[in-house]
């Protein structure tokens, strides 16, 4: 960790310079109002992902939070990916934002094409054999978690519908709607 942040202050210095440390607050206010939406949004999706499996264990219990949690780790890893893949093709998606929007369409496309293409097969299949897949991963203990598997398996393509809505917003400076996108997923996993 030490090296790759020694390495990225290195190209940095090279490039830009050392940082001055010089107090503007005209700039430091509009670096704060067009982060703040991101920040609240990255807020609420932790909230999102961990109120239900909280709230479950307070009404339920410990052993209904574990089926829950058992069902819900292979979605963390499909969340990861979309996050992952968002992320690479963010610096793309900027670059598209400052031309004609054909390049941001046919990213969109690409996006949400090969998402669904994905997505869906695993969503359709995976709701048919949840239990088993359940049961095989985890054992017969937690084979009740089968049918929340199943339901869960569906998130992932509103996890990657929000994703591209919110990534082109940022890329056309349009941030300040991403805590109205945040809000509507949290009222979807709710």
């Amino acid at each position: 960790m030490v090296y790759v942040v020694s390495r990225c202050a290195f190209f940095y210095i090279r490039q830009s310079g050392f940082p001055r440390l010089k107090v503007d607050l005209p700039s430091q206010k509009k670096l704060i109002t067009d982060s703040w939406p991101i920040g609240v949004g990255y807020i609420v999706g932790w909230v999102v992902h961990y109120f239900d499996s909280t709230m479950l264990f307070i009404l339920k219990g410990e052993d209904a939070a574990g089926q829950y949690n058992a069902a819900y780790r292979p979605i963390i890893l499909m969340f990861t990916a979309i996050m992952v893949y968002f992320n690479a093709i963010f610096p793309a998606m900027s670059r598209a934002a400052s031309g004609d929007g054909v390049q941001m369409k046919k990213i969109v496309n690409v996006t949400i094409g090969g998402g669904l293409a994905v997505l869906l097969p695993v969503a359709v299949i995976g709701s048919y054999v949840s239990g088993s897949v359940i049961e095989t991963v985890y054992g017969r203990r937690f084979s009740s978690g089968g049918p929340m598997f199943a339901l869960l398996l569906w998130w992932p393509m509103v996890v990657l519908a929000v994703f591209t809505y919110t990534r082109i917003l940022i890329s056309y400076d349009r941030q300040g709607y991403i805590g109205r996108v945040s809000a509507l997923t949290a009222v979807f996993n709710i």
